[in-house]
């Protein structure tokens, strides 16, 4: 939660610094005018601002790289055994720019809660080649809270799992956690804006 209202408050504050630049740039906005600054700050200190979901969506490239091929570039200080070639085969196809969504709740969820809130919200399930990719390409994010990508689990050791990018003492981990299992709020959910 604090990540999120960490979030919201850098939104609200830097709104209210383009407002202030875009009244300082126009015909005679300087000085601008305080009343409209002044009820938007006063709107910030008294927790008036909406999350409009800016910096919970992220610009991914797939493009049909081999699993073995993203674990390496993503530089991860410990990666699951079982996330290969093998298990996680990705086909090469011609490049595709997806718009990857983090999802949060307040509570504790299933996998089946998560999922039917994508539906509820018109977002799709990822594939495990955007996990992959997103691991690439923004590794600091699963230091700030474990991001889950529920794609079509994946039979390891008899149990359905699916990748988590987490962190464990300053190490960036890419992991398997079983699908059937229930989430804690601190996880985040990637996914795909159609």
């Amino acid at each position: 939660m604090a990540t999120k209202v960490a979030g919201d408050l850098y939104e609200s504050i830097t709104g209210q610094l383009f407002e202030i630049g875009r009244q300082l740039r126009q015909p005679g906005g300087y000085p601008f005018e305080p009343t409209a600054l002044q009820r938007g700050l006063q709107d910030l200190i008294e927790g008036r601002f909406e999350n409009k979901g800016v910096g919970n969506t992220f610009s991914i490239t797939c493009n049909g790289i081999k699993t073995s091929v993203l674990v390496k570039r993503g530089q991860y200080d410990w990666t699951n055994a079982s996330i290969g070639d093998t298990l996680f085969s990705i086909k090469k196809h011609k490049p595709v720019t997806r718009q990857i969504e983090l999802v949060e709740f307040d509570h504790t969820v299933t996998s089946e809660e998560v999922l039917a809130e994508f539906a509820r919200r018109g977002l799709e399930r990822p594939t495990y080649e955007d996990g992959l990719v997103f691991g690439v390409m923004y590794p600091e994010e699963q230091r700030k809270h474990p991001v889950v990508f529920l794609h079509e689990a994946v039979q390891v050791s008899g149990h359905r799992s699916v990748l988590v990018l987490n962190e464990s003492v300053g190490m960036r981990h890419l992991s398997l956690v079983w699908f059937g299992g229930r989430w804690f709020r601190f996880y985040v959910f990637a996914a795909v804006r159609k």
